[in-house]
């Protein structure tokens, strides 16, 4: 009996082969010649000024805190009633806890930087927005009252259409700035508050480092940069006061 239906089952076995073979091959020049269809990002705005006419800048700060130079920030922003925005590296948050609280009992805010101070252009999907939750989770075990961050500023300022299209999902807007102070160059002291001053404008963002090297000069211009916006009557706030400011404005 099994020797009379072996030509039977030796036909079905070639057949199933065959038609085996041929899905595999399709399978395979889809795999290879055909390119997977790239994920469409939204378009995204990255804010870099805010347009108004009343004399108001936002500092900003990146890279804190630091145990050295966020200190003598802070005291240089009380004697001038101003305020900034730290750009906080996540890491660096819970290992100086008492300093973040300081910043936020002084009045001012805080925006996420990434949390190990990474490049994000080249990073999956999920590597950004883990970078940026991670963030999110060390600010609020420290200070769950500051609620949720709505600033961010990608490593080095640089970003693209995938980067700021998940920080936007994720309920961020992207600032960059317009007024780039270069205390990374190390330049000296007067002459980077010089070129500020000569540049400021209403709804300037100005960018400085608290952390990330030495900051000596930085503090130093700092100091000349507060005196020089108090003499021209400006006023120096947070991200957050400046375009609620900028909004108020337009109603008028």
């Amino acid at each position: 009996m099994l020797l009379e239906n072996f030509p039977k089952c030796l036909k079905s076995l070639k057949k199933y082969l065959k038609k085996s073979v041929c899905s595999i091959l399709v399978g395979i020049f889809f795999f290879v010649c055909i390119p997977p269809i790239p994920t469409v990002f939204a378009k995204c705005s990255i804010l870099r000024k805010v347009n108004m006419t009343s004399k108001e800048v936002a500092i900003t700060f990146d890279d804190g805190p630091s145990l050295t130079y966020t200190p003598q920030i802070l005291k240089l922003l009380k004697q001038y009633q101003a305020h900034a925005t730290f750009f906080l590296i996540g890491e660096r948050i819970i290992p100086y806890q008492k300093l973040v609280v300081s910043e936020w009992q002084a009045g001012n805010e805080f925006g996420n930087h990434t949390y190990h101070h990474i490049l994000l252009t080249g990073r999956t999907e999920n590597q950004i927005s883990q970078e940026l939750s991670l963030t999110e989770k060390a600010m609020h075990q420290v200070i769950p009252q500051a609620g949720k961050l709505k600033w961010f500023r990608p490593t080095r300022g640089r970003s693209n259409a995938k980067v700021c299209s998940i920080a936007q999902q994720m309920g961020y807007r992207t600032v960059l700035w317009s007024i780039d102070s270069s205390d990374w160059q190390n330049p000296s002291p007067e002459k980077m508050a010089q070129r500020i001053l000569e540049q400021i404008r209403p709804g300037d963002i100005l960018l400085f480092h608290d952390q990330g090297g030495n900051r000596t000069s930085t503090i130093r211009a700092l100091r000349i940069v507060l005196y020089g916006l108090h003499n021209e009557n400006y006023k120096v706030v947070t991200l957050s006061q400046l375009y609620t400011d900028k909004e108020k404005g337009d109603q008028k």
